[in-house]
């Protein structure tokens, strides 16, 4: 599927970003060191993003990772056939079968593909239906 080859490239390629996370002053100085940043003013902590760290400098090539990513994701979703296997994949890792909710399924494609449409709408039936299938 590509769905899943596309995020899992997507993951490793944000997970190479050199970046930290820090819950406390020692793991910021460990990041920052990680990084090789001494001042505080050479890093940016982006707060839309779970409050990732990174170097002032990396950011911008940040932001256009994340762009490319959402631009394949579209382009991915534009084909019928692939959005009901990713509307399948994330309905089951949602356990959708067992809970019969499809909000967090929803959720994952908000913003990559305009889930008022009735495509949308008729393509999240076929792929709830193979979910019923297999049970």
């Amino acid at each position: 599927m590509k769905y899943l080859e596309m995020k899992k490239r997507h993951e490793e390629e944000f997970n190479n970003f050199p970046h930290f996370f820090a819950f406390n002053e020692d793991q910021f100085e460990k990041g920052k060191a990680k990084l090789g940043v001494k001042d505080n003013n050479d890093i940016v902590i982006g707060e839309d993003f779970g409050n990732i760290i990174m170097r002032k400098v990396d950011a911008p090539l940040f932001n256009q990772m994340l762009e490319r990513h959402l631009a394949e994701m579209k382009e991915l979703f534009e084909d019928d056939q692939e959005l009901v296997a990713a509307l399948k994949y994330e309905l089951d890792n949602h356990e959708y079968s067992y809970t019969g909710d499809l909000s967090d399924t929803i959720a994952v494609f908000d913003g990559t593909v305009d889930i008022s449409t009735e495509r949308f709408a008729i393509l999240l039936s076929r792929a709830t239906d193979l979910c019923r299938e297999e049970e």
